[in-house]
């Protein structure tokens, strides 16, 4: 028999546990990316519609599968509490990392705390030259948590997101190289 690693690994951090999303969850997805909050600074449709936290849950599998992209659960004592994405760049070898918490579990240090986590995974385990993000210029709260993380702004992206009535548009683009990493 042939021992195979996960698609989706499992992490867990010293408050956190990082694992992969299961169909249970859907309920809970749909109840905090509902918040008008999370649509805010992502691409989360508001209102979400019933059934899109299944599909998109149903979509994990491939994306990882593909090597395009992993997302994990972040989880607090079994409870869910947001996600952390790692979209990849093979050609390129960078990866592109997002999150967003549930309005109840902002102001904790969770998003630092997962996102910690994965970034060391794509360096470490994932062999990333780079992991970048792109941050709506409104959303000081994510800004201030890649900083946080070593993340350096390096310019603005105009126009780089659809704009809404709560944002330009323009993003900030963040990034960090393994060596960068291996300094901190």
């Amino acid at each position: 028999m042939i021992d195979t690693l996960p698609l989706i690994p499992s992490f867990s951090t010293l408050r956190l546990h990082l694992r992969p999303f299961s169909s249970e969850d859907a309920h809970d997805v749909y109840v905090l990316a509902s918040d008008v909050s999370v649509a805010k600074f992502t691409f989360v449709p508001h209102p979400y519609p019933v059934g899109a936290a299944a599909s998109w849950i149903d979509g994990h599998e491939e994306e990882a599968r593909s090597g395009r992209q992993l997302s994990w659960a972040i989880t607090r004592r079994e409870r869910l509490v947001g996600c952390v994405e790692l979209a990849f760049n093979d050609f390129h070898g960078w990866a592109e990392i997002g999150f967003w918490l549930g309005a109840p579990h902002r102001g904790r240090g969770y998003a630092t705390e997962a996102a910690e986590r994965v970034l060391a995974y794509a360096f470490e385990k994932r062999g990333r030259r780079r992991v970048q993000a792109a941050v709506f210029v409104e959303n000081e709260a994510s800004a201030r948590v890649l900083a946080r993380l070593g993340l350096r702004r390096e310019g603005t992206l105009r126009a780089y997101g659809r704009p809404s009535s709560w944002r330009s548009g323009d993003s900030w683009m963040y990034g960090m190289t393994r060596q960068d990493f291996e300094r901190r």
